[in-house]
């Protein structure tokens, strides 16, 4: 697992250079226990619907249930090879919401970013 998540350190690197990274309004990326946590500069909503939307591209991915109130959200879908898919949205300031992304039992660094990514690019366009 190690190795893994050096190959995505690199990947994420040469993504932001290249210029196709996450959008400057995520302040903060880190991987936990196969879980990737993104804090966005943005309000619940956006971000809520951002995550619906970014999902929504991927030809992969399956939305099959969202439960939703003011304290945070929960998305669920199927993935490659029937994985199981959970993005948890909760806001946790007026203008800051935590996104956590996981992608089977144990966690796919790569398609966790993918899918962050897509949020990402989600939000960028609804804040215009």
């Amino acid at each position: 697992m190690k190795a893994s998540r050096g190959v995505v350190s690199i990947l994420c690197g040469a993504l932001i250079v290249l210029g196709i990274g996450v959008s400057a309004s995520v302040a903060q990326v880190s991987f936990n226990k196969g879980e990737l946590d993104a804090t966005y500069a943005a309000p619940y909503d956006k971000t809520w619907q951002a995550a619906l939307e970014g999902l929504r591209t991927f030809d992969w991915i399956w939305v099959y249930k969202t439960q939703r109130d003011s304290t945070g959200g929960i998305i669920e879908a199927h993935g490659k090879n029937e994985r199981h898919i959970t993005v948890t949205v909760r806001p946790t300031g007026a203008n800051t919401t935590l996104v956590k992304i996981q992608v089977g039992t144990f966690g796919d660094d790569v398609q966790s970013l993918q899918i962050n990514q897509a949020i990402a690019a989600q939000l960028k366009a609804l804040q215009k």
